[in-house]
């Protein structure tokens, strides 16, 4: 994976992750919030650095294409979480978003400027035509600071997750980028 680095303002999105990262980036996902309202039961808790150095040093490319772009955000030159795409479809032009902050770092713009950053960057550079993801429908902040990036709601799965034992609905968020011309890949 090549190196990428997205700043705007405090905020700055950095890939690859670096291995030495391993022992932070476990401290900040050791965080039972954020395996409670991410919405998948791939996210441990606890969360421990070798969770972390599984998921650095996992596999994100395929025949020189990345399919997972995972990118550590700093604030103010302190890393506070994880965004990235997975499943890019290269083809279809398209791919899921995902976003976790630690609990500390909440409420201060923070995922929605690093949201705003992947979106310019899966529209401009990546050429991408559409992202989407699904939000636990008891994570109402993830759900506006969608919102505020210009994802719309398309649908509700019902009980679609069960995690600990409860059902929980997903709803499932999109955005179509409509302001660029249509390129061949």
């Amino acid at each position: 994976m090549e190196k990428l680095f997205l700043t705007s303002g405090k905020i700055s999105l950095e890939t690859p992750i670096e291995i030495s990262s391993a022992i932070e980036l476990s401290d900040l996902a050791n965080d039972e919030s954020i395996a409670k309202t991410i919405g998948s039961r791939a996210f441990p808790y606890p969360y421990t650095r070798e969770d972390a150095k599984i998921f650095i040093e996992k596999n994100r490319e395929d025949n020189g294409k990345p399919f997972i772009i995972d990118c550590i955000i700093s604030f103010e030159n302190k890393k506070v979480g994880i965004i990235g795409l997975s499943d890019i479809d290269y083809d279809n032009r398209s791919a899921h978003v995902g976003y976790w902050i630690n609990y500390q770092f909440r409420g201060r713009g923070i995922a929605t400027a690093a949201l705003e950053l992947v979106v310019e960057y899966s529209m401009n550079t990546l050429h991408l035509h559409r992202l989407y993801t699904n939000v636990m429908h008891n994570n109402p902040s993830s759900m506006r600071v969608l919102l505020k990036c210009g994802f719309s709601i398309e649908g509700i799965e019902k009980e679609s997750l069960l995690l600990d034992g409860k059902y929980y609905d997903m709803i499932k968020f999109g955005i179509i980028f409509t302001n660029h011309a249509l390129r061949s890949s």
